[in-house]
Order: structure tokens, then sequence, then C-alpha cells
């Protein structure tokens, strides 16, 4: 899968992202701001990036 570092920042700010809804400004300042910031500084952020996502599968058994 390829991602632009643009696109990606620009679905943060708009809080696309459900576990962004209902967060406070001090975290979105210090932790998310800085992302958005860090994505947009990157060389080329309209160039499209390989990106893996990982999901953690669990199962409970009885």
């Amino acid at each position: 899968m390829q991602q632009k570092p643009a696109e990606l920042a620009d679905a943060l700010e708009k809080r696309t992202f459900s576990f962004l809804w209902d967060l406070d400004e001090d975290t979105w300042t210090g932790v998310v701001q800085p992302a958005i910031d860090g994505l947009r500084c990157l060389p080329e952020p309209t160039r499209p990036r390989r990106v893996v996502h990982h999901r953690d599968l669990l199962v409970f058994e009885n």
C-alpha cells in the first residue's frame, strides 16, 4: 500500500480517525500537531510512500 505524507497530515488535521475525536487541546498540541508538522516537513510530501499497516489479533479461548 502507498500513502502520501501530505494526505496523512490532512487526515490527521481533519480528525478523520476516531481515536482523535476526543483528544484534549494539550494532547493535540503536544503529540498530534508535531506529527502533522513532521509529515509536512518530509522531502516531497506529496510523493507516495510504501506503508505497512499492522493489526493485532487477540484470540480468547474458554
